[in-house]
C-alpha cells in the first residue's frame, strides 16, 4: 500500500497464476527483475480466457497518467521449483528463510523438511510471507558459530518440490558497545607526502572487545562536523578502515567502509 502514490512511479510487476486457481503478486519497484512477492490469493472464477486487458481505477485528475511497457503474457505453466535465496538468523532461536517464489504452506511449514548442521531441532516452521519461512530452533544458535541449513520437499503454488538445497550461514549475537570496546587506532590527517603510505585520508577503528557491534547510529566527530555510520558488523579483535568513497587505494582492502560524505 502506498508504494505507487507517488508524483513519479517506476514499477516492474508479475502476476501469475496456477492450473488450480492460486495467484500471486510481485514487483520491483526499481523497474528490475528483482521480483518480491507481495500477496497470494486463491480465486477459481474463471478458468479459461481470450483476452487480456488493463484498467487504471484512480482518481478522475489522474487516470490517464499511466504508461505501460514491456507486457509480457506468458500462458506455460510454471515447471521451476523454488529457490532458496537466502538464510538469516534473527535471534538465537529464530532464522528467517526467503525464497524466490510463493510457497505452499502445507509443505512450508512440516519441520521434517528442514534440517541443521551441527545437529538442532527444528520445532516449528511457519510461512510469514508468501515467500518466507520463519523457523524455531532448540537449542539456541551458538555465537560465532558456522551452521548448515538443509532444506528438502517445499514446492511452490504449481506444486514444484524444491528436492533438497544447502545454505552455511554464521550465527553473530551482536552488543552494544560500551567505552574503549572500539578505538581509533590509527588516524591518517595530513597524507601528504605519502613516504609509502596511500596519499589519503582515512581513519581506522579497533575492536578491541570479545564481542560483535553494528556500527549503525555510531558517531565520528571532530570541531566541525558529526557524521554518523551506516550498518556494518564489527566482529571481535577486527580493523576496519573508513575512508572517503572513491578512493582506489583501498579498493582490495578486506574490512573496509568507504563513506561519501567522509
Amino acid at each position: 500500500m502506498g508504494t505507487v502514490g507517488g508524483a513519479t512511479v517506476v514499477a516492474r510487476i508479475q502476476v501469475s497464476r496456477d492450473a488450480s486457481g492460486k495467484w500471486s503478486l510481485a514487483t520491483d519497484y526499481t523497474g528490475g527483475n528483482d521480483f518480491q512477492i507481495e500477496k497470494s490469493a486463491e480465486d477459481n472464477t474463471y478458468n479459461t480466457g481470450n483476452y487480456f486487458g488493463l484498467e487504471c481505477i484512480y482518481t478522475a485528475t489522474r487516470s490517464d497518467k499511466f504508461f505501460f511497457d514491456d507486457i509480457s503474457i506468458n500462458t506455460t505453466q510454471d515447471v521451476i521449483a523454488p529457490q532458496l535465496i537466502s538464510v538469516s538468523p534473527i535471534t538465537p532461536n529464530e532464522i528467517i528463510l526467503i525464497f524466490d517464489e510463493a510457497l505452499a504452506e502445507a509443505t512450508a511449514s512440516t519441520t521434517t523438511n528442514y534440517s541443521l548442521t551441527p545437529t538442532l531441532s527444528v520445532i516449528n516452521a511457519a510461512l510469514t510471507l508468501p515467500n518466507e519461512v520463519l523457523l524455531e530452533v532448540q537449542p539456541a544458535l551458538e555465537n560465532f558459530s558456522n551452521y548448515t541449513l538443509r532444506v528438502t520437499g517445499v514446492e511452490d503454488l504449481s506444486g514444484n518440490q524444491l528436492v533438497a538445497a544447502e545454505v552455511t550461514f554464521s550465527y553473530v549475537s551482536l552488543s552494544l558497545p560500551t567505552a574503549n570496546d572500539i578505538i581509533i587506532n590509527e588516524i591518517m590527517a595530513d597524507p601528504t607526502p605519502s613516504l609509502g603510505l596511500p596519499e589519503t585520508e582515512y581513519i581506522e577503528l579497533y575492536n578491541r572487545s570479545n564481542k560483535a557491534f553494528d556500527l549503525q547510529g555510531i558517531t565520528l566527530s571532530n570541531a566541525t562536523k558529526t557524521l554518523t555510520l551506516p550498518t556494518y558488523t564489527l566482529l571481535p579483535d577486527e580493523y576496519l578502515l573508513i575512508y572517503e568513497a572513491g578512493t582506489v587505494e583501498f579498493n582490495n582492502v578486506d574490512n573496509q567502509l568507504p563513506l561519501d560524505d567522509f
